[in-house]
């Protein structure tokens, strides 16, 4: 007979999965990342698998209808939380594959009778195990912030593990398993996951020097040339092409489209520039097959953490970089003097120990303080006037 605590805590556990991949997908659908659209419908099915097994917890070990019907669930749901993973380094289908192995196990329970019972719980402890060990190297080899992912899979690893050789009550198995769920939750939402990743990190790793570079870090401002629009972008553009050649890779901060793709993007600078778009209105989007441009909501802690990205991914990789701001006149206007002058003073010691230039346009004459841009100038390591 089925415990009604037991089933009572299963019931929670296995209606918060489900319920967990509503905002999951709402995450997808403004993104447009499959991963979040794998983890959407793999928690669905995995939360539909802890709803079947209910009625099964005083028997786990029978093989039923029930419980086959409930593990071809559970082999669809890992299967797609697993091909997420293989979505966030660009091996959907050999992370996809992978899960194969499952049916096969599957397979073997019922061709050797008696054996079934250690198959079973091989084939149940497979995939956390897979989750755990992919996530472990995605966070080791390619530095992602996936900290609260590792861990929360971690955990569940453990839990099942407990809960399969009977070494932990199920009841805090399944306590424990919904708490952990909310935590892997926050972590794949986070603004900072998987932000930089795919979109960024290729291209930084792109730059092959072709002449002689000697690396600076620092922070330059340049007052910008309000009558002629395109003098900037001409500027901006040589820019590009000579850190091209010194192997240094462009990333061009442009609020509210002041500088467009079809502005600064051809020929000469499509291979050496990363865009990214910020303006109201943008949750994040993502690069085109065509352009390596992003889209990125107007708000100061995004800007902070594509700095610190940027920093970070250029020393552990020693690949100089340089960001350029058009324009910081915009930034100081949108966002307010102190904060911006807040978000720099904090900028400048990770950019001075760095590998990382960066370049902030202004306009003198669009602050109707004057005293308000010298306390920025007063920052600059140099100011050029072109």
């Amino acid at each position: 007979m089925v415990d009604p605590f037991y089933a009572g805590i299963r019931l929670i556990n296995g209606l918060v999965t489900i319920f967990l991949a509503y905002p999951i997908y709402r995450v997808f659908s403004r993104t447009r990342k499959n991963f979040y659209l794998y983890w959407s419908l793999g928690y669905a099915l995995y939360g539909i698998n802890i709803l079947m097994r209910i009625s099964i917890i005083a028997n786990r070990y029978e093989v039923s209808v029930l419980a086959v019907m409930s593990f071809v669930v559970f082999v669809l749901g890992m299967a797609l939380i697993i091909a997420g993973i293989g979505d966030l380094v660009n091996r959907t289908r050999q992370f996809l594959l992978s899960t194969l192995i499952l049916p096969i196990i599957f397979i073997g329970i019922m061709l050797t009778g008696g054996f079934w019972v250690d198959l079973g719980l091989l084939a149940a402890i497979s995939p956390y195990v897979f989750i755990t060990c992919a996530l472990l190297y995605i966070r080791i080899k390619y530095r992602l912030d996936i900290n609260l992912l590792l861990a929360g899979w971690a955990n569940i690893l453990f839990l099942n593990i407990g809960y399969l050789y009977e070494l932990m009550d199920e009841g805090y198995v399944d306590l424990m398993s919904t708490l952990t769920k909310f935590i892997i939750y926050v972590g794949m939402t986070s603004p900072s996951f998987s932000f930089l990743y795919e979109e960024l990190t290729g291209f930084l790793m792109g730059g092959i020097p072709v002449e002689y570079n000697e690396s600076t870090a620092g922070f330059t401002m340049i007052d910008l040339n309000a009558r002629s629009r395109e003098k900037d972008i001409n500027w901006i553009k040589d820019r590009i092409i000579q850190n091209a050649r010194q192997g240094k890779r462009t990333i061009l901060v442009s609020l509210y489209d002041q500088i467009t793709s079809k502005d600064i993007i051809d020929e000469d600078t499509q291979d050496s520039l990363y865009l990214v778009r910020m303006a109201n209105g943008y949750r994040r989007s993502f690069i085109t097959f065509e352009e390596p441009v992003i889209s990125i909501n107007d708000d100061m802690q995004l800007l902070d953490i594509l700095f610190s990205d940027i920093i970070s991914f250029s020393n552990s990789n020693y690949i100089p970089c340089e960001i350029i701001v058009y324009t910081l006149s915009q930034l100081i206007i949108t966002h307010g003097s102190r904060r911006v002058y807040g978000f720099l003073t904090a900028k400048m010691s990770q950019i001075k120990t760095s590998q990382v230039n960066f370049i902030g346009f202004y306009n003198y004459g669009s602050h109707e303080n004057p005293a308000e841009i010298k306390i920025f100038e007063s920052l600059a390591d140099s100011i050029i006037n072109h």
